[in-house]
């Protein structure tokens, strides 16, 4: 196949790669929050320098994002 998602043999999935594919999106999703953390502590710390469109602005250092819809 050729988007990434592999197959046995004949084509089929099997338990033993499903649960391979469940361990990695948890090891993913723990990553995934940490990471998270990661950035909020930087758009605490972050000296923001916004940039507005029409309903929001966000920080072109840290990606913070405000609405601007009130």
């Amino acid at each position: 196949m050729s988007d990434g998602i592999i197959a046995t043999e004949n084509g089929r999935f099997n338990m033993n790669h499903a649960l391979l594919i469940k361990s990695e999106m948890d090891r993913l999703e723990k990553e995934m929050e940490l990471l998270r953390k990661q950035l909020q502590l930087i758009q605490s710390q972050c000296e923001h320098r916004f940039v507005e469109d029409r309903l929001s602005q966000h920080c072109s250092y840290c990606y913070f994002v405000e609405s601007l819809y009130y």
